[in-house]
């Protein structure tokens, strides 16, 4: 993924446009400083029934944009957070293609 904050002026010029994807089902586990394994080790340590992933719009704050689109995954017992991103990934290659061109169709 793409850890580096956008800057205002490229938001401002691309309003709606720049989506981006979160291991997580935000707005739990999303802003600045969760990202990849980190989500799915704090997922695991409060105990979470289940996580997914999020598709959402970029916007000045981490993850704090309208979100589009999520998809979820069930937490297992003895998940380990490899396994966990496993089955996030997975379902992340499904929802994030989908939503793009959702979205694509619907700008003006």
């Amino acid at each position: 993924g793409y850890l580096r904050k956008i800057p205002g002026k490229i938001i401002s010029q691309y309003p709606d446009r720049i989506l981006n994807i979160h291991p997580s089902l935000l707005p739990a586990y999303g802003g600045k400083g969760f990202y990849g394994k980190k989500v799915h080790e704090a997922v695991i340590k409060n105990r979470e029934q289940e996580s997914g992933c999020s598709v959402h719009i970029v916007t000045k704050q981490y993850d704090e944009g309208p979100i589009l689109a999520q998809s979820t995954v069930k937490v297992d017992e003895n998940e380990t957070a490899e396994s966990l991103a496993r089955k996030v990934l997975t379902q992340e290659h499904i929802l994030y293609p989908k939503v793009i061109e959702h979205h694509l169709n619907t700008l003006k």
